[in-house]
């Protein structure tokens, strides 16, 4: 008899878009996420300061952040996101952004 391989390897997830440092205006925000059980059972979040922003399944997720209204303060901001595969295994990747306060 056989028995089928248990997946404990978790996904590989990167963001692309942004890089750590400043931002301004409407931003792309850009995941990517590969699993050695193939692209078809990822299931892709993307959080900013701990807020549920867009969800996706595959291997590509993006997403539009604006930091214009007066609700984004000024300062760092954390942009998070989870890949999980079918198998339940997770992983997470981080940026810190800067958004500049704008003197007028």
């Amino acid at each position: 008899t056989q028995t089928a391989a248990i997946d404990t390897k978790p996904p590989v997830v990167q963001i692309v878009n942004p890089s750590a440092g400043n931002v301004s205006g409407n931003i792309t925000i850009t995941v990517n996420a590969s699993d050695n059980s193939g692209a078809t059972g990822i299931n892709l979040f993307i959080y900013v300061d701990g807020n549920l922003e867009a969800t996706g399944t595959g291997s590509t997720l993006s997403t539009n952040w604006n930091t214009h209204p007066k609700r984004i303060e000024a300062g760092t901001h954390t942009i998070k996101a989870v890949a999980t595969d079918a198998a339940g295994n997770s992983a997470s990747a981080f940026v810190n952004v800067i958004k500049q306060s704008h003197k007028r």
